[in-house]
């Protein structure tokens, strides 16, 4: 499974003495962050957080766009750039790809909807619309696409080659997001970001994850020519990076120019100093209390309350559930991690010879 495979990438970066970007091609060590808000507020009130927002050092600002009136929404966009004026980009996101119904009235879009909102959108110099229809609706979203200067957005739910591969034959997007803690891997993504590039398309994967996403596709983004930013999730009070990257040994932050550090004091991807602590019974744990699997040099570290993973009292890995808090955060081998988790690697045993059938002799 690829959560699996990010922490796999992260072994051989280190085995190699290399940060994962540089060993998929190393195109930049640095990405230009926007900041990612989530919740819907009022235009006044989204007005003043745009302006924070520049004040801390961001240069892009995405919106959600997700009012049953749409109307709303403009005004939110609107006054977002009267506050910040024409030299901070905004992105805005409709939530539309997968609809999340039972939370709070939620619209659906239609082609007709996306059209009028796109060609609003033009006049407030929008860099691009994400997931404005259905996460399959290659003919709308290749229509859309045709009918505006907006650039289009979306795939970060869709999960296969074959699912991109449709995007980019029929025109569907712009600029395509998969996560690689979404869609298959960092292997995957790679080879989702070079069909892109073939097609003059970007790639700016979605991160709202959390701060091992982040990292993870920060390493992705890193390696690729076609990535123009990186989404920064950031949205106070609800949504700040001391909570994002609880699990990291410190918080992932723009520098001063509002970009992304990719390798930073030779460091990179999930690892920080001092993410280790020992309790009073001798347990080697993280600083928040995750248990190590291994007391070698080279553990790994699950989250048994919010991941997918639990250790049996062998030491075995067991699946639990949903998957995205898988942590390795320091080198291990590939032969530690299998045999920490031989019950989930264990290899398939030689399956038995089938018998040979005896021929049949026809006389004529």
């Amino acid at each position: 499974p690829w959560f699996i495979e990010v922490a796999f990438w992260d072994i051989i970066g280190k085995a190699a003495g290399q940060p994962v970007y540089r060993l998929l091609g190393g195109s930049r060590d640095r990405v230009k962050a926007y900041a990612s808000t989530g919740e819907l507020r009022d235009p006044e009130t989204r007005a003043q957080d745009a302006l924070r927002l520049v004040e801390e050092g961001f240069t892009g600002i995405k919106l959600r766009i997700r009012n049953e009136d749409p109307r709303v929404d403009l005004a939110v966009v609107e006054a977002v750039r009267v506050a910040v004026g024409d030299d901070v980009e905004i992105m805005v996101d409709a939530n539309q790809a997968w609809l999340i119904h039972g939370f709070a009235a939620y619209p659906r879009w239609d082609l007709k909807r996306a059209m009028y909102m796109a060609k609003e959108l033009e006049e407030l110099g929008v860099v691009w619309l994400e997931e404005p229809l259905r996460m399959n609706d290659y003919d709308g979203l290749s229509i859309l696409r045709r009918s505006t200067s907006v650039a289009i957005s979306g795939g970060e739910l869709n999960d296969d080659l074959d699912d991109f591969r449709e995007f980019l034959t029929r025109g569907c997007y712009d600029i395509l997001q998969p996560d690689v803690t979404f869609a298959g891997g960092i292997l995957t993504c790679r080879k989702i970001a070079g069909m892109a590039e073939a097609a003059n398309v970007a790639y700016n994967p979605h991160t709202w994850t959390n701060g091992l996403g982040l990292a993870a596709n920060l390493q992705l983004m890193g390696a690729i020519p076609n990535c123009t930013h990186c989404e920064f999730p950031y949205d106070p009070p609800g949504w700040v990076p001391e909570g994002r990257d609880a699990m990291l040994a410190q918080p992932i932050a723009i520098d001063g120019e509002g970009f992304f550090l990719v390798e930073k004091d030779g460091e990179t991807f999930l690892t920080r100093a001092g993410n280790f602590r020992t309790t009073p019974r001798g347990e080697l744990v993280t600083q928040q209390g995750y248990p190590v699997l291994s007391d070698s040099r080279s553990p790994i570290v699950l989250n048994p309350d919010a991941g997918p993973w639990q250790v049996t009292p062998s030491g075995a890995i067991r699946q639990r559930g949903a998957v995205q808090n898988l942590a390795l955060v320091r080198p291990a081998s590939l032969d530690e991690l299998v045999k920490a988790g031989e019950n989930l690697f264990r290899p398939l045993a030689d399956p038995e010879p089938l018998p040979t059938a005896k021929r049949r002799v026809v006389s004529g």
